[in-house]
């Protein structure tokens, strides 16, 4: 009885240790199943990593590739700036040659103001000498009348007529020769009216020169403020984009720690299931290396491309100074326009004065004409008379001297033809001077536009690049590596413990 109950007890002791024994088959069955699911679970998340690790891998070569472009297009805008200095050295240096023309030409104006007012002094002498010829003119009419009154006392001297009828063929001939000196005078008095009229045409042409070059210019400030105000606009803009590209930058850099963290303590919670992944670590190691190799090597070219970013300033410095520069030419070019509009009107002042004396010298021209008129007919009318000319008559002398006057006044309005072609020449001058800078203007507003497209493209590739890196989740490589071996030390120790 006593071995019955004690091989029924043993029976039931066994039974009991094979039903704990199934329960805990079934339980490790259950554990075994968990386990397969978290292990497959984590197999799924180390591709995602390991895909993550190799889009972060073609990142950074794309980064490496654009940061090299990005050093060769700094280096195009140095140049471009070292070009544009130069560029604006020579339209500074056309600017001051510009000037110093002005002041020549405003002296020269002056020289012909002075002459203008010699010629008023000298046709005032003029009118003063065609006075006295009017005086001499109505004395000659009171020898006519003298002559007339002596016309019978000549007839009975016929000795005295011989001889006043040589002196009276003398008198023809000299009246003769003043004839041919008033014709040569009519003729001269006709060149410079036709000379005046001439530079009356050129004046006018000159003039509407000088209103299409203001008109140009009005338009070639109007489009040089505009293209500057979408140049600062432009910077402001690419300014609040880089402002922008630093706080994603930073909001980027604050979810890489918190993944971190979150990543750290996903691995703690699980470094006692991984005993079936030793190889697959090993070979995930291997990788993590390569990684920290390119991080390594990606963070050597950042440390070579930094003093290149840190150009970045002195390029907006340099910019800075181009458009002080800009706006220097703009108050130089706003000074030249005065100084033309003063031009101008001292032309304009020259063109009255040159039409006041046009009208003086025709009316001049129409008293001589008068007096030529007038002389003939008291010639004809003298022709039938014989006398001597009373000591109050026209004297050559007299005549000569107002010949030589005329051929003075003659002389100087040549010396102001003369002065005014040169005037012409300056003016034309300073209009191709100022053809040649309003092209170098918009030479540099080109290349202004060029490197504003530039720089517009380089921020563009970062903002790209940027945006690919927030849409990685990639680590750090450093806690990326320390993890992984904190997992390789936990399973070195689970290996010893079996």
């Amino acid at each position: 009885m006593n071995d019955a109950t004690k091989l029924e007890s043993s029976f039931d002791g066994a039974i009991d240790f094979f039903q704990n024994l199934r329960r805990g088959l079934g339980a490790l069955e259950a554990g075994v199943s968990i386990q397969n699911d978290r292990l497959s679970a984590i197999a799924t998340s180390v591709a995602t990593l390991q895909q993550g690790w190799q889009a972060d891998h073609r990142t950074l070569t794309t980064l490496a590739s654009d940061t090299r472009i990005q050093a060769g297009q700094l280096a195009e805008l140095r140049t471009d700036g070292q070009r544009l200095d130069a560029q604006l050295g020579i339209i500074e240096s056309l600017v001051a040659n510009f000037q110093q023309d002005q002041q020549q030409l405003q002296q020269t104006l002056t020289v012909l103001s002075t002459d203008l007012q010699a010629r008023q002094v000298a046709d005032e002498q003029h009118t003063a000498a065609l006075a006295r010829i009017d005086t001499l003119e109505q004395q000659l009419t009171g020898q006519t009348r003298d002559l007339h009154s002596l016309l019978i006392t000549i007839q009975a001297l016929s000795y005295d007529a011989r001889t006043s009828k040589d002196h009276f063929k003398a008198i023809e001939t000299q009246i003769g020769q003043h004839h041919a000196q008033l014709t040569q005078l009519e003729h001269a008095q006709k060149a410079d009216q036709e000379c005046f009229n001439q530079f009356n045409a050129q004046a006018e042409t000159q003039q509407q020169d000088l209103q299409r070059i203001e008109q140009s210019l009005d338009v070639f400030s109007q489009t040089a403020e505009t293209h500057i105000s979408a140049f600062r606009e432009q910077i402001e803009e690419q300014q609040s984009r880089f402002d922008d590209l630093t706080g994603s930058l930073a909001t980027v850099w604050q979810d890489v720690q918190t993944l971190q963290e979150t990543v750290g303590e996903q691995l703690a919670e699980q470094q006692s299931r991984f005993d079936d992944l030793t190889g697959s670590l090993a070979a995930v190691w291997q990788d993590a290396q390569t990684l920290q190799q390119d991080f390594a090597r990606f963070s050597d070219q950042l440390e070579t491309q930094r003093p290149i970013l840190a150009t970045i300033p002195q390029t907006q410095q340099d910019l800075q100074k181009q458009q002080e520069r800009i706006r220097h030419l703009e108050t130089l070019m706003n000074k030249v326009f005065a100084d033309t509009n003063s031009t101008r009107q001292i032309l304009n002042v020259l063109q009255t004065d040159l039409t006041n004396q046009s009208d003086l010298l025709r009316e001049l021209d129409q008293n001589w004409r008068h007096a030529l008129a007038t002389n003939q007919d008291r010639g004809h009318s003298t022709e039938t008379l014989v006398t001597q000319s009373s000591p109050d008559a026209i004297k050559p002398e007299q005549i000569t001297a107002i010949t030589d006057e005329l051929a003075n006044s003659l002389q100087k309005h040549e010396h102001i033809q003369q002065e005014v072609a040169n005037i012409q020449n300056t003016v034309t001058d300073q209009n191709e001077r100022l053809v040649n800078i309003r092209n170098t203007l918009n030479e540099l507003q080109q290349s202004l536009q060029q490197q504003l497209q530039s720089q517009q493209e380089q921020l563009n590739q970062l903002e790209a690049a940027l945006a690919d890196l927030q849409n990685a989740p990639a680590p750090e490589a450093n806690n990326v590596a320390a993890d992984f071996t904190a997992m390789q030390e936990i399973l070195a120790s689970s290996q010893t413990k079996s």
